[in-house]
């Protein structure tokens, strides 16, 4: 149980949208993920 450290990251997800004209915009929004043991659980910032 002791090798098993709860690890933090954040990542950076880009999401790029197309509209019907095919105009297209890019959005970044941050991700941020804790790892617990064999679990990880993400949240958007």
């Amino acid at each position: 149980m002791g090798n098993w450290a709860n690890t933090q990251k954040t990542y950076t997800a880009e999401l790029k949208i197309t509209d019907r004209a095919g105009n297209s915009n890019t959005a970044t929004r941050q991700i941020r993920c804790w790892s617990v043991g064999a679990q990880a659980f993400c949240f958007p910032q």
